[in-house]
């Protein structure tokens, strides 16, 4: 049974699939979706998109000095990454603390069959002493005091797309029509209603019609089983996206999903289901407010070039002696038209901070 055949049998026992149940096995599906697809690749020369740990070892660098800035005040011993793609990120991070040895565990939560099995691959090129720290789990709700970082994760979790017509709420599903997978609208539950209207009364605006965008309920779920009660813990989220008022800006009628084939972005990803990069901008300000029911706090919201260069990017990449490939690589992480500033930093934890980060603040905007 291939991946058309399963989303086909789903589809005919339901009559169809909403959008986020479809994005959820064409991203996760066991053996068939795309990060668990053996032809998938992060390698930067061949992959979909590019992540900033497959770019270059600058990036767990910096993290790590974030890391040795928080050690200062907060002793934490653990490290745990949520989906860790090909390990790079881990591996730099380790490597970082070969002399230090401050790390006792590094926990990756992955559910990808494929992805742990690169993990492994990769990061078994470690000092054995230093792998042996390296422990996947199923999720890291049992998991305390420790540091935690999810770089890109938000924005590949399963969506639901809304639609207003004629002032009416509707939700994007998939059919099967002719053997084809095609899309449809069916009348929104009150509960998804409820949370759209919420959305306009807290930017002020009205959806216009036709206008088409996202809620990410996974997000809320994630969080709230793995922070819910959770104790001393520091959780830096590296991710694009926006607040909510930029998110859903009224001239953004097709929302913010993105499909990528090939290296190309598409405009349809049911055709190559599988074998598509789904991704979604992420609504910050949804994350703020899910931690802050919590009773977290919110300690820093900033971009990536301002969080890069507060833990000393430039100074380290003077390590690099090619200036070409020295320039290439700070603009594609801090130029504005680049990552520096479509990424945004968050830093959540249930402790208070006295001495605030000497970062670009820009919480106001949440």
């Amino acid at each position: 049974m291939n991946l058309y055949e399963k989303i086909e049998t789903k589809i005919k026992q339901e009559n169809y699939l909403t959008f986020d149940k479809y994005m959820e096995m064409a991203l996760y599906e066991p053996d068939y979706g795309y990060y668990d697809n053996p032809k998938a690749s992060l390698d930067p020369n061949n992959c979909d998109f590019i992540t900033s740990p497959e770019l270059t070892r600058l990036f767990g660098a910096s993290i790590y000095n974030f890391f040795l800035k928080i050690l200062k005040n907060h002793s934490y011993r653990n490290f745990t990454e949520f989906g860790a793609g090909s390990g790079k990120l881990a591996y730099d991070i380790l490597c970082e603390d070969l002399d230090n040895n401050y790390i006792t565990n590094y926990y990756i939560v992955e559910k990808s069959k494929k992805l742990i099995n690169d993990q492994k691959r990769n990061l078994s090129n470690l000092p054995g002493s230093i792998y042996k720290k390296v422990k996947w789990v199923k999720d890291a709700s049992d998991i305390s005091s420790s540091f935690f970082l999810a770089n890109e994760v938000f924005d590949a979790m399963p969506v639901k797309i809304f639609k207003v017509i004629n002032n009416n709420y509707f939700e994007k599903v998939i059919r099967i029509n002719n053997n084809t997978l095609i899309y449809d609208f069916i009348k929104a539950k009150t509960s998804f209603i409820q949370e759209i209207e919420k959305i306009q009364k807290n930017i002020g605006l009205s959806f216009p019609n036709n206008y088409e965008s996202e809620i990410s309920f996974k997000s809320e779920e994630f969080i709230v089983k793995n922070f819910k009660n959770k104790k001393d813990f520091i959780f830096l989220i590296i991710d694009y996206g926006y607040s909510q008022n930029e998110y859903y800006h009224i001239q953004k009628k097709q929302g913010n999903i993105q499909y990528y084939y090939k290296k190309n972005k598409v405009i349809d990803c049911l055709a190559f289901s599988g074998n598509v990069d789904i991704s979604c901008n992420v609504d910050f300000s949804q994350i703020y407010k899910i931690f802050n029911n919590l009773n977290h706090n919110l300690i820093s919201y900033t971009t990536q070039k301002d969080f890069l260069i507060y833990c000393d990017i430039l100074k380290q990449a003077d390590q690099i002696c090619d200036e070409l490939k020295r320039n290439s690589v700070l603009k594609t992480l801090l130029f504005p038209t680049d990552m520096g500033e479509t990424f945004k930093i968050m830093l959540v934890s249930n402790k208070t901070f006295r001495n605030s980060f000497d970062i670009n603040d820009i919480r106001h905007k949440l």
